[in-house]
C-alpha cells in the first residue's frame, strides 16, 4: 500500500513539472509506468485496493501532461470557458447569456468557488484542480467493469479507455468536460451495479442532471444512452434468453429516470443561453423529420435567430438531411474526415506511415468486434447484467449510425463519439484478445 501511495504522488507531480519544463522525457517516464505496472498486473503483483491508485495516478498523469503544458490553458474552446469563469469569479452568474459556454455550472459556479477558496488565478483551477475530477473517471470505469470481468481484465480495459488519445489529449481541452464526464461514469456504474432500486433512481437522476448542468453534449449522450437502454429493456423485458435474463435496474427506474432528466434538459438549456442548446437539438432532429422542417423555416422565416447546430458545434459539416437520399460512398466523400479514417475509407491516400496507423486502429476495431460477438454467442458462460449488454448495444448502435450517417459525427466529433462508447465497450477489446489467443494457444 506504502508503494501504491508513493506512485499515486510521485508519478503525477513528476509529470506535471515535466510538462511545465517541456521534456521530452515526462511522455517517455508515463508510457515506461504504465507498461511496467501493467506487466506487474499480468502477473499479479499488484492486484486489490492498490490498482485503484495505480489507475488514478496513471489517468492523472496523462491529463496533467497535456493540462500542464506551458503557462496558459491548452486548447481552443476552453479559453472562452476560461474568460467567463473569471468573469463569473467577480459578477452574477448570468445563465442567460447567449454563448452555451456560460451555461455549464463548472464555469460559472465550480471554477468561481474554487478560484476564490484557494485564492488561485483560475488559470491553475483549470490546469491542476479541474483535472483530478477526469482523473476519476476510469477508476469509476474499473469498478464498474471489476464487477461484470473480474479485476483484471477491468484493469486492462480501464487503460485501453486512458491511452486512447480523446481521454487525455481532447477531453483535457475542455474544462466542463472534464466534471461532466465523471458524472455520466457514475450513471453508467448506477445502472450495472447491486444497489436498491430506489439509491440507483437517486443517483442515476442527480448525476445525469448534474453531467446535463456541467455540459449539455454529455448530457445528450447519457439521455440518449437512458433512451437506448429503455428501448431495449421494453423489448426484453419478458425474455427467457439468459443473456438478458440478470437484470439490475428496474424497468421503472429507467423510465422515471429518463422523463426527469430529459425534463432538467428541456427546462434548463431551453432558458439557458436563450435556449440555444434545445433549439440546436431540434434542428438536428428536423434534419432526418421533414414534418419538421416546415416549422422551423416559418420560424425562421419570423426572423425568430436559429443557432444551426451543425454550423453552430462543428462549422463545414454537410447539411444532415441530404444523408437520407445519398448513396453510402456519397456521403463518405462528403463525410468529417476522422470518419473517413474510422472507416477507412482514406486508406488508399494516406503515406505509408498513416497505413500503419489505420492498420493498428482496424486490428482494435476488430478485436471489439470480437468482444461484441463473442459475448452475444457464449453467453451460457457468464452471467452479464442485462443492462451493461443493452450499454454495449447502444454504444454499437451509435458508432454505426456515424457510418451510415456520416454528418452526424459532424454534431460532435467522432473522436469524441467513439470516446464515449468506449464507457461501455471498453472490456470488449480485452475480451476479443483474450478469444484470439485461446483459439491460437489451442
Amino acid at each position: 500500500m506504502k508503494k501504491s501511495l508513493s506512485f499515486l504522488i510521485l508519478l503525477p507531480i513528476i509529470t506535471a513539472i515535466g510538462a511545465q519544463l517541456g521534456t521530452w522525457i515526462t511522455p517517455i517516464l508515463v508510457i515506461a509506468s504504465v507498461c511496467v505496472i501493467t506487466v506487474l498486473v499480468a502477473k499479479d503483483k499488484i492486484k486489490g485496493k492498490e490498482l485503484y491508485f495505480y489507475l488514478y495516478a496513471i489517468a492523472l498523469s496523462l491529463v496533467w501532461q497535456t493540462t500542464m503544458m506551458g503557462q496558459d490553458v491548452v486548447g481552443s474552446d476552453i479559453h472562452t470557458e476560461l474568460y467567463y469563469a473569471r468573469y463569473n469569479q467577480e459578477h452574477f452568474w448570468d445563465i442567460s447569456y447567449p454563448d452555451s459556454s456560460n451555461t455549464s455550472f463548472v464555469v460559472g459556479l465550480l471554477s468561481p468557488m474554487l478560484a476564490t477558496v484557494l485564492k488561485w488565478d483560475m488559470v491553475w483551477v483549470f490546469k491542476i484542480i479541474l483535472p483530478l475530477f477526469l482523473a476519476c473517471v476510469p477508476v469509476i470505469l474499473f469498478q464498474m467493469y471489476k464487477g461484470i470481468f473480474g479485476e483484471k481484465r477491468a484493469y486492462f480495459a480501464s487503460i485501453f479507455f486512458m491511452i486512447i488519445p480523446v481521454y487525455s489529449m481532447e477531453i483535457a481541452q475542455i474544462a466542463k468536460s472534464m466534471v461532466a464526464e465523471v458524472c455520466l461514469a457514475v450513471v453508467f456504474y448506477a445502472l450495472v451495479n447491486n444497489w436498491k432500486q430506489w439509491i440507483k433512481l437517486v443517483m442515476i437522476i442527480i448525476f445525469l442532471s448534474l453531467a446535463i448542468l456541467a455540459h449539455y453534449t454529455v448530457g445528450i449522450i447519457g439521455i440518449c444512452f437512458l433512451f437506448g437502454l429503455f428501448i431495449y429493456r421494453l423489448i426484453t423485458q419478458w425474455w427467457k434468453w439468459k443473456l438478458v435474463e440478470n437484470r439490475k435496474t428496474n424497468l421503472f427506474v429507467i423510465l422515471v429516470s429518463l422523463i426527469l432528466c430529459t425534463s432538467v434538459f428541456l427546462g434548463y438549456h431551453g432558458y439557458a443561453a436563450n435556449g440555444s442548446a434545445v433549439r440546436s437539438v431540434k434542428e438536428v432532429v428536423a434534419n432526418y423529420m421533414p414534418s419538421m422542417n416546415t416549422e422551423l423555416i416559418e420560424i425562421k422565416a419570423s426572423n425568430i435567430e436559429v443557432p444551426i447546430a451543425t454550423e453552430q458545434i462543428n462549422e463545414g459539416v454537410p447539411i444532415l438531411s441530404k444523408s437520407l437520399t445519398q448513396s453510402l460512398p456519397d456521403r463518405m466523400a462528403e463525410a468529417p474526415r476522422l470518419v473517413k479514417i474510422g472507416t477507412g475509407f482514406d486508406f488508399m491516400e494516406v503515406p505509408i506511415e498513416g497505413k500503419i496507423f489505420r492498420v493498428i486502429q482496424y486490428l482494435t476495431q476488430a478485436l471489439i468486434i470480437v468482444g461484441v460477438l463473442w459475448m452475444a454467442f457464449a453467453y451460457k458462460k457468464h452471467k452479464y447484467p442485462s443492462e451493461y449488454v443493452g450499454l454495449v448495444g447502444c454504444a454499437c448502435v451509435l458508432l454505426l449510425l456515424c457510418v451510415l450517417f456520416p454528418s452526424l459525427s459532424g454534431i460532435v466529433n467522432m473522436t469524441r463519439i467513439l470516446h464515449y462508447a468506449l464507457f461501455a465497450i471498453a472490456p470488449m477489446f480485452v475480451v476479443g484478445i483474450e478469444y484470439i489467443t485461446d483459439k491460437v494457444s489451442k
